[in-house]
């Protein structure tokens, strides 16, 4: 009891990513086939419904959580590998190639974000790897700064001195010891960066231009908005469902997040004490 007390957000966590591994098994129906009447209300045999086409909405939600889970989970493990590696050696290497790998980044974190997500994403209407490259490129920038700036710090300290001039590779000190020093915040910026990603991919799946192919939370909602949902009161049994998870999933993730922190301040503290 006192870890769900204590770690209540990473059960709901689990239990999604659960639901999104077994979706199919435990979607009751095939969310793109028609099982009934269109704009049919909430009944025994379909929980929440059917929409537009009249597949079943609770079907729908539950694909659309493996597919908003997979991009979530792809596209923020990819952010954070490009800022690892690239500032690790940006830290470890310094001189020209600190200075490159810097300009390249300072380069993106210069281009406005937002609007050059909707234009990317707009341009590369497709499927899940569009979706991934779009989310990614925009986002790596600002975390690799600052594991290059962790790097450089970790680089100064006299003992990463002492073995360097033992003959240890930058490769031995970054799993060894650089790894290990950054693994609580590399954690910690992950789940921030997984929040972010459901948002902005759902987002633009509400807007029409993101993935509408594949079936996610985004989707949901931007078919909803489409077919007057909001205006014919199906909304609370159409797009209201997609909206709770969305909100639940990243509020969940801010407090793991916070609940991360708290954990690697402690051990910090602990540890100069």
């Amino acid at each position: 009891m006192k870890f769900l007390r204590s770690w209540w957000p990473l059960v709901i966590i689990a239990i999604l990513i659960i639901v999104a591994i077994f979706a199919p098994a435990l979607a009751p129906y095939d969310p793109s086939a028609q099982q009934g009447r269109p704009f049919s209300a909430p009944s025994a045999k379909h929980w929440l419904g059917l929409n537009h086409l009249g597949e079943d909405i609770l079907s729908e939600l539950i694909m659309g959580t493996r597919h908003s889970l997979a991009i979530a989970t792809v596209a923020s493990l990819i952010t954070l590998a490009i800022a690892f590696v690239g500032g690790a050696i940006a830290g470890l290497r310094g001189g020209a190639t600190d200075c490159a790998i810097m300009r390249v980044a300072e380069f993106f974190m210069a281009v406005p974000a937002l609007p050059a997500i909707l234009l990317l994403a707009a341009i590369m209407q497709g499927g899940f790897w569009s979706m991934v490259f779009v989310l990614t490129v925009m986002s790596w920038p600002y975390l690799l700064r600052l594991v290059r700036g962790e790097v450089v710090d970790i680089k100064r300290r006299g003992y990463i001195r002492t073995i360097r001039a033992m003959g240890a590779s930058d490769l031995y000190i970054v799993r060894v010891h650089v790894l290990q020093e950054l693994a609580p915040m590399l954690v910690y910026r992950y789940v921030l960066r997984f929040k972010s990603t459901i948002l902005t991919e759902s987002t633009l799946a509400f807007l029409g231009i993101g993935a509408l192919t594949t079936t996610s939370w985004g989707t949901i909602l931007h078919h909803a908005q489409a077919r007057h949902a909001f205006t014919t009161g199906t909304w609370v049994y159409w797009a209201l469902p997609a909206v709770m998870c969305i909100i639940v999933v990243s509020f969940s993730l801010m407090m793991l997040a916070y609940k991360i922190e708290e954990r690697s301040d402690a051990r910090l503290s602990h540890a100069i004490a």
